[in-house]
């Protein structure tokens, strides 16, 4: 028992070293979000963009998943919607899968509705890319709205807590509005 308890205390203290090489990584990573940041504004490059997106959605999603509880903010929704209707599908789905697939395999948090989600976001980017001239806020509420309904439908289908859904998917569809109907117009005038 006393060793047990010793190899916890010995895994809490960290090595000096480790610590330092981690924050020098943070320091570089959050340099390169930086860059590239100033690099979407000045440039206005679909690719530019699109990746300044994906590691701002990437970093969101890694430090969502690194909670106690399952938080999904979904923003990557709002973005890669935004992005398809700016640059084009290959860039939506790049933004989506990327931001989507990569925090969560890093972080072991891959599970069913983080695949339901996708695949609705994938055919929502479909959707949005055969309506170009469709007011990019109204279609977007609408996707989100149908989103939300198609989530809940799918997840008491599953059998999943009643809770879980409406924090994970109640907090996805809040923030998706919001994104929707603060910053869709400013988004696509900006670019």
């Amino acid at each position: 028992m006393k060793e047990l308890e010793q190899q916890r205390l010995k895994d809490k203290i960290t090595d000096p070293k480790k610590e330092k090489a981690k924050k020098k990584i943070m320091y570089y990573f959050y340099a390169l979000i930086f860059l590239t940041f100033f690099l979407s504004i000045t440039i206005k490059d679909a690719i530019t963009v699109t990746l300044f997106l994906t590691f701002v959605c990437s970093t969101i999603n890694y430090y969502t998943n690194l909670l106690f509880f399952r938080l999904d903010v979904g923003q990557d929704f709002f973005f890669s919607l935004l992005v398809t209707r700016l640059f084009g599908v290959p860039y939506g789905l790049f933004l989506l899968l990327t931001s989507e697939l990569v925090p969560d395999i890093y972080t072991a948090r891959l599970d069913k509705d983080t695949i339901i989600s996708i695949i609705y976001s994938v055919i929502a980017i479909i959707v949005l890319s055969r309506f170009p001239e469709a007011n990019f806020v109204i279609l977007g509420v609408i996707l989100v709205v149908i989103k939300l309904i198609i989530g809940i439908i799918l997840f008491f289908t599953m059998g999943i807590d009643i809770r879980e859904i409406l924090f994970e998917w109640g907090i996805n569809f809040l923030t998706n509005m919001f994104l929707f109907l603060s910053f869709g117009s400013f988004f696509l005038n900006f670019y």
